[in-house]
């Protein structure tokens, strides 16, 4: 069963849909897919712990980092490869004109993003 967000959004405004396991997500991709032609993946949110869509090509794995925080205090998003970082800080680029650069975690196997 799917239903509209109240916590994650889309660039649009709009709530994304939220599905309540990787299956059911899976198959909400798979519909999609096959009846509008996208190519849509399912990834686990760690904002609110559900599943969502995203195109295929705007997808990078991260998880939120164990020992670093931002400027805010908040928890970091740590990206597996430096490739999934860059492929996030072009994206965020492209889509809000956000600069940022990335560099490898000092604690961690992974890399992050920075404004400086």
């Amino acid at each position: 069963m799917s239903y509209k967000s109240e916590l994650c959004f889309k660039q649009n405004g709009e709530p994304k849909t939220v599905y309540e396991s990787e299956f059911e997500a899976s198959d909400g991709a798979n519909y999609a897919n096959e009846i509008y032609g996208n190519n849509l993946v399912p990834y686990y949110c760690n904002s609110c712990n559900y599943w969502h869509l995203s195109p295929s090509n705007r997808m990078t794995k991260s998880i939120k980092c164990r020992n670093c925080k931002d400027r805010n205090g908040n928890v970091k998003d740590l990206y597996e490869t430096q490739k999934d970082a860059q492929r996030r800080a072009d994206i965020l680029f492209e889509e809000k004109g956000i600069l940022l650069s990335i560099y490898k975690c000092s604690f961690s196997s992974g890399w992050h993003l920075t404004k400086k």
